[in-house]
């Protein structure tokens, strides 16, 4: 049987929004009380809010001088390589046309059949 919706344990979400405030009425309620009553999860809020103030706390650094150039010379390659991946590399023009060339005679096969075969005619009839 399943435990009660109260007694559930909070979500990750869950925590993110209580720490923030951001959770309203029953939704506060329940985590604060959950909170009060379970250590691991207080631990892991806990945790979280000392992850979370870290964030706050450097959120606002600028980036060091040439960042920009220095990602970019790191990423670039990568980058172009993989506009010329993707499908083309899977399906270059030489094999969409020898693809859609077997196709045409498969079907070019399929209607010569049907086309040449003499209609079965029942002999009791």
């Amino acid at each position: 049987m399943n435990a009660p919706a109260s007694a559930a344990h909070p979500t990750d979400d869950d925590l993110v929004l209580h720490y923030y405030a951001e959770d309203e009425g029953a939704d506060r309620v329940r985590v604060a009380s959950h909170l009060a009553s379970c250590a691991d999860c207080r631990s892991s809020f806990e945790q979280l809010g000392e992850v979370l103030a870290l964030v706050s706390q450097h959120a606002d650094e600028p980036a060091p001088e040439g960042f920009e150039r220095v990602m970019w010379a790191r990423v670039g390659p990568a980058v172009e390589a993989g506009a010329a991946g993707g499908w083309r590399r899977w399906f270059p023009v030489p094999r969409l046309a020898l693809a859609g060339g077997v196709l045409a005679l498969v079907l070019a096969a399929f209607v010569a059949g049907r086309w040449s075969t003499p209609p079965v005619t029942d002999p009791a009839a």
